[in-house]
């Protein structure tokens, strides 16, 4: 069966828009993927954090405002395929495990999986572990240098409670995404970018990704000037609108790379400017 699906493919590769046609058509507009921060900040300070969190103070999102915002996006949207919870440590905000349940109360056929840096995982209360599984919740877990010797101990865990988990593999390097310049092409940008299909939420908005949403925080911190992506406002325009709008460029894409400079992995107190770009 699979090596007839791979000859029909390469076939009549047009078969391959037929699917999400059809789907389009029984469930209306389809998102495939969301992101959204629960918090800004982190008990990491990974140089280079392209979701900014080592510079963006500390600041958690209201559990009514995720709330509103999901049932929004239930009545303009026919389905969400996945929704990533994130930020920032998510494991940091008080009342995750509230988060958990919204959500799954909300869109209750949707793939919901928490991204974390695992460390907070062994001094969570089981609770916690108990509303995964009850919820059907995945973790995911980035595995940075400091969970090294301690991911078989999370894991036991996470079996123990039966809770569904995935793992990165072993992180030993970032990568400088950007080019404060702004002088590079951002169509080529766009083309090559595979942010793009990290679409977030952020207080009312959606953006393409993280760096178009929380580039404010780079200014901020180094005075700087980079283009912020604009957004697309979820309570004034339709699901179509939205997803026309995910697939072209923002102005934040001439301040994105063609060139990545790639570098260890570490953490910093005192970030600088060029720990984005990767140029030392």
């Amino acid at each position: 069966m699979k090596k007839l699906k791979v000859f029909l493919k390469n076939k009549f590769p047009f078969l391959a828009d037929i699917k999400p046609f059809m789907a389009n058509l029984a469930y209306g507009p389809i998102l495939d993927h969301l992101e959204f921060h629960v918090t800004e900040h982190c008990n990491l300070n990974c140089k280079g954090c392209t979701h900014f969190s080592n510079i963006s103070g500390e600041k958690f999102t209201d559990c009514l405002h995720i709330q509103k915002r999901l049932e929004r996006l239930n009545k303009i949207f026919g389905k969400i395929r996945k929704i990533k919870i994130l930020g920032g440590e998510p494991l940091l905000h008080p009342k995750i495990g509230e988060i958990l349940k919204i959500t799954r109360k909300t869109v209750p056929f949707t793939d919901i999986i928490v991204i974390t840096n695992g460390t907070l995982l062994p001094s969570m209360p089981d609770i916690f572990f108990k509303i995964c599984r009850q919820n059907d919740i995945t973790i995911e877990i980035t595995v940075y240098p400091p969970l090294f010797n301690n991911i078989e101990k999370i894991t036991k865990n996470l079996d123990l409670f039966q809770v569904k988990y995935v793992l990165s593999n072993r992180i030993f390097s970032f990568c400088g995404v950007l080019n404060a310049a702004g002088t590079s092409d951002k169509q080529k940008t766009f083309s090559n970018c595979t942010g793009k299909f990290c679409s977030i939420l952020k207080d009312d908005n959606i953006y393409m990704c993280a760096i178009a949403a929380y580039i404010g925080y780079f200014n901020k911190k180094f005075n700087a000037s980079i283009a912020e992506g604009k957004g697309i406002n979820i309570y004034t325009h339709t699901g179509r609108e939205i997803l026309s709008y995910l697939k072209k460029p923002e102005e934040t894409c001439r301040f994105c790379t063609n060139n990545f400079n790639y570098f260890k992995w570490e953490t910093t107190n005192n970030p600088q400017p060029l720990d984005w770009s990767g140029k030392i």
